[in-house]
């Protein structure tokens, strides 16, 4: 009969493997990083809060934690995805064919203008960037964690992420007295993750048109820290303000484009997410913002 002593140490072990399961290890760690490289000054993005809750459209959540950027009006709202070891290879490669806008770094921008009313938009940055718009789990070839999450991980992180993000507007709509009025906030998302990131410069177009298939040898994957993933977010993730202010354009503020499908996408739908793997913490924060 085990002795309380080894009831405890048991029971130990098994909160452990939950806690790893569920990422929280990961979750502070990463925290850590980012106070290390902002006491450093290697960074200039400081911890805000954690664990912050937000509803969007009546679903509930709660944003892992939010980097503020010292010198601008900027916010991380941060995913921690812990993945699975049996499909901790992420994919991404490049749509030949996007969205004319999806060239462009794209981020959404709220306010609480003179009137006390929420105008939200979008900033979009035509800065040469590692954007990639497909994605896909690929297997590790490990066993992993057989009571751990299966596919979907970063589909739902993006979710997560996203619906964090748009919380945070929602939240800023519902306590007009907490923020300042005429004061425009950025929010950028990231979801950083254990996964291995990695990118293929193939031209989608280039699959027979017979089968639709890639030559044997044809993909080549490069391993990176960091890339930004263009995801389309449902309708059911963005919030409810009326209010849209036109793109804003950092390089060039006074340009509208013309109302088109393509516009309709940008604003409403197309965002630009941060996906950061544990090697590339330290370059991601302290890049040129």
């Amino acid at each position: 009969m085990a002795t309380p002593f080894d009831q405890s140490s048991n029971l130990g072990e098994v909160f452990r493997k939950v806690l790893n399961r569920h990422g929280y290890g990961f979750h502070y760690r990463v925290m850590d990083e980012a106070g290390r490289l902002y006491d450093s000054q290697r960074s200039r993005w400081l911890f805000a809060v954690s664990e912050f809750p937000v509803t969007v459209r009546g679903r509930d959540a709660r944003i892992d934690f939010i980097l503020r950027h010292a010198d601008r009006n900027m916010y991380l709202i941060a995913e921690c995805k812990r993945v699975n070891s049996a499909l901790s290879n992420w994919c991404f490669a490049r749509a030949p064919y996007p969205n004319p806008y999806a060239s462009k770094l794209i981020f959404p921008h709220a306010m609480i203008d003179g009137n006390a009313n929420l105008r939200a938009g979008i900033s979009e940055n035509e800065r040469s960037e590692q954007i990639y718009h497909i994605s896909f789990e690929i297997s590790s070839g490990e066993t992993g964690d057989k009571e751990g999450n299966n596919r979907g991980a970063l589909e739902k992180a993006a979710e997560q992420v996203l619906l964090g993000l748009n919380g945070m507007i929602e939240f800023m709509s519902n306590n007009k007295l907490l923020v300042n009025l005429q004061e425009k906030r950025l929010f950028v998302p990231v979801i950083f993750t254990t996964a291995n990131l990695f990118t293929t410069e193939v031209d989608l177009r280039s699959a027979t048109l017979e089968r639709g298939e890639f030559m044997p040898g044809s993909i080549k994957l490069d391993a990176r820290p960091w890339i930004w993933l263009q995801y389309h977010q449902s309708p059911t993730l963005k919030h409810s303000s009326p209010n849209f202010d036109h793109v804003h354009n950092v390089v060039d503020p006074t340009r509208r484009p013309t109302p088109n499908l393509g516009v309709v996408l940008e604003t409403e739908y197309e965002r630009s997410i941060a996906i950061v793997s544990p090697s590339g913490i330290e370059s991601f924060l302290v890049r040129d913002w």
